[in-house]
């Protein structure tokens, strides 16, 4: 056990009468050897500040008061519950108080690369200078190694990254910019699964090996001598990205040749008639190589020799400021087993690991706080650790079953590389809601590390609510969800899925027992295909789930960016496959297509129903079956008997410059045209909740839908 775990576990159980209602001060210029908490003489760390807590004993809330300034953290600060419970913990920061988990280094100490042999290996047309750093001469010895990630492999905390006065640097590269189509495929690896309709099925295949492939880019050649060179991008579908190591460059065949296999199989962006799926998603499909000194050209990009030691990049400018290394794999803050907490006013970032973690507690309230610059997500209550979390933040004996009462208020999270926050709570088998919240919050850019599946808001809740956030410029999906009678409403979404195909701004899916979801009075806008063969949709419900109720909406501008393309498979809102699901008083504006579905056949369905996949979900994740999901959600009913028309029920939409639905079984009632006010310019863009009124105000449902605040304050 840690020492500062141990301080925090002890000082939280303490029941003494001593210090009711305590304030503890902190401040960068603070001394730890002399403080007392005081105004006066304010403790540095949080470390010493719950040490002398734990040496003072007290009951009542406690108050740790962070001045203006940055708090490096070299471990994580536990609150964690004692046999006697906790006192309730207020961490308050002035609005400038920083935690972050970095070394900070003065950016004056790098020097200029002169090394001949180096410059050489540099690429001609380089607009920036080079200057390294001796990364152990500070003190930073562990960078992480970089490992495959990407669709299908477990994710970890990433290795180690660097940022420059606040701006993230990013790892060397080739190409600045796009990617590098696929040759012809020589050996598509191990196929480990045959995806089908979005189910994946295994290959049968057990040969592990990776691919081999010719390239299309001779620049290749300048990279046979690289030691850990890697391959990201779209190696098949347009939903599965992977980043992995090239074992080798074969400069006198042409080829490349993977370490590991990609879990689908390398496809060509070339015909290939050994594959008559290669056009699938073929716009997004190709590659980058990264983690290459060789390619240190353009500002900010930089590259660790691990080895030696050695951090390199390259700058336009002469370096000044500060340079961080994001050090700390863990949170910086976590609640375990814990009743009461409230942190506000804080700044959190950079660090490799998250900023605060949440395990089997309540009563959280994260409120006026930032987050940006983590190497995996900003929050997480539950876990979004893809192995166990480490050892101290596991938890054998859960103090309640369920996190509940979390609150995620007024804050901004943001360029964060895997995601933003992920919200878990509440019983899904005996549907205990949690009364979790995500409310008036800022997300943006939160898949820095251009990994798919990477959201800003990951839920997987009962009886949670999302409502009155602003979701912006996430280039795949940005909102995840799954679970039961959750609310997301009066949001907005704007610049989604601009780079992917078969993903929706609004994702979820795969899971039939997942009822009593509402998306009501939310505003879409911009959301654009890079082209009409990229398959994006607003509100994407996925592979059999229904039930869902989607109203009072407002789709502006989802469709393909391409004004000559054809939008199919685009479309605003769109089930795959399940049934009573309901759009009511939505509104379509140059839209591709407002609704559409893709129907089952009986054979398909059934097969999934009868899956193990399904079969687990339905009957041990949650008995639908039962007393308690009957109820609830009477038409359960003789699921698995398959004994009633599957339709999907479209009723008082309004469409305008929007095709109706495209395809599916559909109930239409009382759908309508949408007539403007006045003329609406053919090229109009950019649509905001004041242009609808401009233009379609004199409508009643536009009225209503617009008559409350929708997205922050």
């Amino acid at each position: 056990m840690s020492t500062l775990r141990m301080a925090a576990a002890v000082f939280l159980a303490l029941c003494a009468p001593a210090l009711a209602g305590t304030s503890i001060n902190l401040s960068p210029d603070g001394d730890d050897a002399t403080a007392d908490g005081s105004e006066q003489k304010p403790f540095a760390s949080l470390k010493a500040a719950m040490e002398f807590a734990e040496k003072s004993g007290g009951s009542g809330k406690i108050a740790f008061k962070f001045a203006d300034g940055t708090y490096e953290f070299a471990e994580t600060a536990i609150f964690e519950a004692g046999a006697s419970g906790n006192r309730k913990v207020l961490i308050e920061g002035s609005g400038n108080t920083v935690f972050c988990g970095t070394a900070r280094i003065d950016a004056s100490e790098l020097r200029e690369l002169r090394d001949k042999s180096a410059l050489a290996k540099l690429p001609p047309e380089r607009r920036a200078k080079v200057y390294f750093l001796d990364l152990k001469k500070f003190g930073i010895s562990d960078c992480g190694e970089p490992k495959q990630k990407g669709f299908g492999t477990p994710r970890d905390i990433p290795e180690t990254e660097a940022f420059l006065n606040g701006r993230a640097l990013s790892i060397a590269r080739y190409p600045n910019s796009g990617l590098i189509k696929i040759g012809k495929v020589l050996d598509p690896g191990q196929v480990k699964v045959l995806t089908h309709r979005g189910f994946d099925e295994p290959s049968g295949d057990k040969d592990i090996r990776g691919a081999a492939f010719e390239y299309t880019d001779a620049r290749h050649a300048r990279w046979v001598d690289a030691p850990d060179a890697f391959a990201f991008g779209n190696f098949s579908v347009g939903w599965a990205d992977d980043c992995i190591k090239i074992k080798k460059i074969d400069p006198a065949r042409g080829t490349v040749e993977l370490a590991s296999p990609h879990i689908y199989g390398v496809m060509s962006c070339l015909p290939d008639p050994k594959n008559p799926k290669f056009r699938q998603d073929l716009s997004t499909r190709g590659y980058r190589v990264q983690n290459l000194f060789e390619e240190l050209d353009a500002d900010g990009e930089f590259y660790i020799d691990r080895k030696a030691g050695i951090f390199y990049v390259a700058l336009s400018s002469e370096p000044s400021g500060t340079l961080e290394f994001s050090t700390l794999a863990e949170p910086i803050l976590a609640f375990k087993n814990f009743d009461g907490a409230e942190v506000r006013n804080v700044k959190f970032g950079p660090s490799r690991g998250m900023g605060i973690y949440i395990n089997s507690s309540k009563n959280i309230k994260i409120d006026s706080c930032e987050f940006s610059n983590f190497g995996t997500v900003a929050v997480s209550a539950g876990s979004a650790f893809s192995q166990n979390p480490p050892a101290k933040l596991r938890n054998a004996k859960p103090r309640f079953k369920f996190n509940s009462a979390i609150s995620l208020e007024n804050c901004k999270i943001h360029d964060n590389a895997l995601g933003g926050a992920f919200i878990k709570g509440g019983d899904k088998r005996a549907l205990l809601p949690s009364g979790n919240l995500v409310r008036n919050c800022e997300f943006y850019r939160n898949s820095r590390a251009g990994l798919k599946y990477s959201p800003s808001l990951s839920l997987y809740d009962v009886g949670a609510r999302v409502a009155n956030c602003l979701f912006r410029d996430d280039p795949f999906n940005t909102l995840q969800f799954g679970g039961n009678d959750l609310v997301i409403e009066k949001n907005r979404f704007e610049r989604i899925c601009q780079n992917i195909s078969d993903m929706g701004v609004v994702y979820t899916g795969r899971n039939p027992s997942d009822k009593g979801n509402v998306i009501r009075k939310n505003f879409f806008s911009e959301c654009l295909a890079k082209d009409g063969d990229c398959r994006i949709r607003g509100v994407y419900i996925d592979d059999g789930s229904g039930g869902y109720d989607i109203r009072e909406n407002i789709f502006c501008r989802l469709k393909s960016a391409d004004p000559d393309a054809s939008n199919a498979g685009i479309a605003a809102i769109y089930f795959h496959g399940g049934h009573d699901n309901r759009a009511y008083k939505n509104v379509f504006i140059d839209c591709a297509v407002g609704v559409s579905h893709s129907p089952w056949e009986d054979e398909w369905w059934l097969k999934n129903i009868n899956s193990p996949a399904w079969r687990r979900k339905l009957k041990a994740e949650a008995d639908i079956e039962s007393e308690t999901y009957l109820k609830k959600y009477p038409e359960l009913e003789n699921f698995f008997k398959n004994a009633r028309p599957r339709v999907n029920y479209l009723t008082q939409n309004l469409y305008f410059r929007t095709s109706g639905p495209l395809d599916g079984n559909f109930i239409n009632k009382w759908n309508a045209f949408l007539n403007p006010s006045k003329s609406v310019p053919a090229d109009k863009s950019n649509w905001t909740s004041e242009d609808v009124l401009e233009y379609f105000g004199n409508n009643g449902t536009v009225r209503s839908i617009l008559s409350e605040r929708i997205g922050p304050q």
